[in-house]
């Protein structure tokens, strides 16, 4: 999964990896990772992986995901 590699290589923290894959697996928002209710998985993994991919650098703690039906809706 091209997510999970970003991550491995990012700065991102730990908090923030395990957040991250808790979502992979189990689809579930958490504190460190908000998601609106019924979100389209594929959305939120395809934000995620722009958002590790342009800023590999960024020590990311937590991210809050907002956005609705189309792709263009979904800001980092």
């Amino acid at each position: 999964m091209k997510l999970l590699e970003l991550l491995d290589g990012s700065a991102a923290a730990p908090a923030f990896r395990k957040a991250v894959h808790h979502f992979t697996s189990a689809g579930q928002s958490t504190e460190r990772l908000v998601l609106p209710p019924n979100v389209p998985h594929i959305k939120v993994e395809r934000a995620l992986t722009k958002l590790v991919e342009e800023h590999p650098k960024l020590p990311m703690e937590s991210a809050e995901i907002s956005g609705y039906s189309g792709c263009e809706l979904f800001p980092w």
